[in-house]
């Protein structure tokens, strides 16, 4: 009993929405069909590697075309958390109600607490 009053005395942090999310699921799924990029970015590097013979590359050539890979995913990774984020209105994100709807709490509590300073 104690334990469960215990939890109701506990406040969460309040969900503050600053950002508009403008993605939607269309452009998640975009983005993850992106991320299949890497997967063709590795088979194009191994065609060039095994079926091209006029084609030399030392062992710094291949370590760039290896990061660059790397760093294409990472990017792509990058784009696709974000749109996460957005569709799913995390981090801040939120629709254009939620948006203002906070920015006016935002506001009110700021008034609130100017006017309780002037005593």
């Amino acid at each position: 009993m104690d334990e469960r009053m215990n939890m109701e005395r506990i406040r969460m942090p309040e969900i503050i929405k600053n950002k508009i999310a403008s993605k939607t699921r269309i452009h998640l799924e975009d983005d993850i069909m992106a991320a299949w990029g890497t997967k063709e970015d590795l088979e194009q590097f191994i065609r060039l590697l095994m079926d091209i013979p006029n084609v030399a590359l030392d062992e710094n050539d291949v370590l760039n075309y290896v990061d660059a890979i790397k760093t294409m995913h990472d990017m792509r990774m990058q784009v696709l958390m974000d749109t996460f984020t957005q569709v799913h209105h995390l981090d801040g994100y939120g629709t254009l109600a939620e948006v203002l709807a906070c920015d006016e709490e935002q506001e009110d509590a700021s008034v609130n607490k100017k006017k309780g300073k002037k005593k």
